[in-house]
C-alpha cells in the first residue's frame, strides 16, 4: 500500500539508528575497509606491472622525494597491510596515516601500466588503456552470467582531457609513465566497498592453517587478470 515505504523507513531507523552509533558506525567500517583496500593496492609490487592509485599518497601530495614515498609505502605495508585490525587501532601512528590515505568515500580508482620485457615502463597510452579495458572486461559481468563464478567484480570509467584539464591529466600520465601527445582519455578501474564488515588479515590457527582474507582474494584476482590480459596482448 501507499504507506509501505514510510513503514519500511521507520522500521529500518528503529533497528539501525541514524546516529554515529547506528548508520554512522556502518559507514565508518566501510571507509575503514576501503582505506585498507587502498593500502593493499598501493603496496602491491610486481616485476611486470605497476598500479597507480588515483588518490596520491600524503608524501606525493607534499612533493617529497621518491625515497620518502617509498619509505611511506614500506610503512603502509608493515604497519597497515600486515597488521590485524586490532593492531592498527592500537597503533596511533598507523591510524593517523590511515585517516589520510585514499578517498573520503568508499570508492578507490586505480590504473595498471605494464613493464616491457626489459623492465622499462610502457610509454604507450593506447596500449595501457587497452590493458585496463581488458582487465575490466575480465572482472565484470555480462547478461546471463552467473555472479557466483566471479571472485571479484570491478567497474570502470575514463578521465577525459576536455573535462579534467591539462594539469590533472599531465600529473596522472607522469605518475603512470606514459606519453599523451594526442590528448587521449585515460581508462581507469574502480573498486567500491559496499559492506560494513571489517576486512582483517588471516590469522594462523593452532593447527597452522589459515583462510585467505577478502583482501588476499582481491589482490590475487587482480594479479591473475593483469597477467592473463598481458599474455593475450603478447606482452609476456
Amino acid at each position: 500500500g501507499p504507506g509501505a515505504a514510510a513503514a519500511a523507513t521507520y522500521l529500518s531507523h528503529k533497528i539501525i539508528r541514524p546516529t554515529k552509533n547506528g548508520y554512522g558506525k556502518i559507514h565508518g567500517q566501510c571507509i575503514f575497509t576501503s582505506k585498507k583496500l587502498y593500502s593493499r593496492l598501493v603496496s602491491m609490487e610486481d616485476d611486470r606491472f605497476i598500479l597507480v592509485a588515483f588518490h596520491r599518497l600524503p608524501t606525493e601530495k607534499r612533493g617529497e622525494s621518491k625515497d620518502k614515498v617509498q619509505d611511506q609505502i614500506k610503512f603502509i605495508k608493515e604497519r597497515i597491510v600486515k597488521a590485524t585490525n586490532e593492531e592498527i587501532e592500537k597503533d596511533r601512528e598507523a591510524m593517523d596515516l590511515l585517516r589520510e590515505l585514499g578517498s573520503d568515500q568508499t570508492i578507490t580508482p586505480y590504473i595498471f601500466n605494464f613493464k616491457q620485457k626489459n623492465g622499462e615502463l610502457n610509454t604507450d597510452i593506447q596500449k595501457m588503456n587497452e590493458l585496463n579495458k581488458r582487465i575490466f572486461n575480465t572482472l565484470s559481468m555480462v547478461p546471463d552470467e552467473i555472479a557466483k563464478e566471479q571472485n571479484l567484480l570491478v567497474t570502470s570509467s575514463e578521465f577525459d582531457p576536455e573535462t579534467y584539464g591539462d594539469k590533472f591529466m599531465n600529473s596522472l600520465t607522469e605518475r603512470l609513465g606514459v606519453e599523451n601527445q594526442n590528448n587521449k582519455p585515460l581508462t581507469f578501474i574502480i573498486s567500491t566497498v559496499m559492506n560494513p564488515w571489517l576486512t582483517d588479515i588471516p590469522v594462523l590457527k593452532e593447527d597452522g592453517s589459515s583462510k585467505k582474507s577478502f583482501l588476499d582474494v582481491i589482490e590475487e584476482e587482480l594479479r591473475k587478470a593483469v597477467y592473463q590480459e598481458m599474455g593475450k596482448m603478447g606482452l609476456l
